[in-house]
């Protein structure tokens, strides 16, 4: 490989000798400027390596490899996902190529889209078939073509030492070379084998019409998928799982959730978050690693609990005005009027025996034990008329959950394996 500072403002034109996937093969550029192999050197492990293939396997010489890929038995004799190594360091494929968060832009297989982060701390993404001419196309964070893999064009002659397939990098990212080679030598055995990346909750959480995510690290049993219907029966309306886990368990449930694709329980996990957690918290550590969310996740709960407070203050505004309480027919408008404000600050503040902080209240129930002791003191008449207007103001916040996390909206999120159940029917 060329100095890293060297340019010539040629993108590197690898070929791909034998465009198999079996047994490895190399990767040499046109110009003579890069050479990488691929090669299989056990049962379902690969082995990257720089320059030539390596001689003599028993050698004690044998070159420090790039990367290494072991795969693991599927159905059927096939493959699924195992590890990835770089510089020794393991990581499950899974967690090393991920599916973008939401659901699939329409006509894309998501099976096929996976993101993947460099060693320059930055995020690609790899793509089948969305660019003429390309079979698989790896771009940046905006968009931006930095590598790609074509087929063999039909009708080209054959060549006694190329099978016709070029990898393409751009020239300002050759130094990501070996993990663009090695993400897209994964992406294509995910493709060749039918992989689909199953939650392993599917082993451990019965389905009963939907998602019971059920962990027993967690010690509660989360039901997040209700619909809107079974959430206004639980009496607080914010009480979202039988027994409040910890919030530490919740997170975790969160980053699983993403891996997997199950956006449809997305949203509710993510708001129960909300709930318990003081937003402050979030830049905690805890003492676990493996109940920490990614920055990433941080980022999404920060801005969407700034955009549901923004959305409870005109959620609420009707609270701030006597046009509903008190009402016409109202037989105690001054006890009905201070109520009204005891609503608005609890919803907004939390109780007075606390300290004053932002709640998120969107979902409560007027009748819930969060709000009850103060709507049933209301006369029966202002009860009446308070009720219709909060049930159409909670409906409302409902249908617009996914949308606070950058989710699509109830209607149309599926869950990943949804999405790829579809796409191979």
């Amino acid at each position: 490989m060329h100095a890293a500072g060297t340019r010539y403002g040629l993108p590197y034109i690898l070929e791909d000798r034998t465009g198999t996937l079996s047994s490895g093969s190399e990767f040499v550029d046109i110009h003579d400027r890069l050479h990488l192999t691929i090669r299989c050197t056990a049962p379902r492990s690969f082995m990257l390596y720089n320059g030539p293939p390596p001689t003599g396997l028993a050698c004690p010489t044998l070159p420090h490899p790039l990367a290494a890929m072991q795969f693991v038995g599927g159905r059927n004799s096939g493959l699924e996902l195992g590890t990835i190594s770089f510089q020794g360091v393991p990581l499950p494929m899974r967690m090393y190529l991920v599916k973008p968060p939401g659901p699939a832009v329409e006509g894309r297989n998501t099976r096929l889209v996976r993101r993947f982060v460099a060693s320059d701390g930055q995020q690609y993404q790899w793509s089948r078939k969305v660019q003429p001419n390309q079979e698989w196309t790896c771009t940046n964070h905006r968009d931006y073509i930095i590598a790609s893999y074509s087929l063999k064009t039909p009708g080209e002659p054959e060549y006694p030492d190329s099978s016709g397939c070029i990898l393409e990098i751009a020239e300002q990212f050759g130094a990501l070379a070996p993990e663009i080679l090695a993400s897209l030598w994964i992406m294509r055995h995910i493709a060749a084998h039918d992989i689909c990346a199953l939650s392993p909750l599917a082993t451990k959480a019965p389905t009963r019409g939907g998602h019971d995510l059920r962990h027993a690290s967690f010690g509660t049993e989360i039901r997040y998928d209700r619909d809107f219907e079974q959430w206004a029966d639980i009496p607080d309306g914010g009480d979202m799982v039988d027994s409040q886990p910890e919030t530490a368990a919740l997170l975790q449930l969160l980053e699983t959730a993403h891996e997997f694709g199950l956006w449809r329980s997305y949203p509710t996990i993510a708001y129960g978050i909300l709930l318990w957690m003081p937003i402050s918290k979030l830049a905690e550590t805890f003492p676990n690693p493996k109940q920490n969310i990614s920055p990433d996740r941080k980022l999404v709960l920060a801005v969407a609990a700034k955009a549901i407070i923004e959305h409870q203050k005109d959620q609420l505004a009707w609270l701030l005005t006597d046009e509903t309480i008190p009402s016409d027919a109202c037989t105690s408008p001054e006890t009905c009027a201070s109520l009204r404000t005891t609503i608005l600050r609890r919803m907004l503040w939390g109780p007075e025996s606390e300290e004053p902080q932002v709640k998120m209240t969107m979902l409560w129930h007027w009748a819930g034990s969060m709000l009850g002791t103060w709507t049933e003191k209301l006369c029966k008449e202002c009860n009446e008329a308070g009720r219709p207007v909060f049930q159409q103001h909670r409906d409302d916040a409902w249908a617009k959950l996914p949308t606070f996390f950058g989710l699509s909206p109830w209607e149309e999120l599926k869950d990943a394996l949804e999405l790829e159940t579809e796409e191979s029917s």
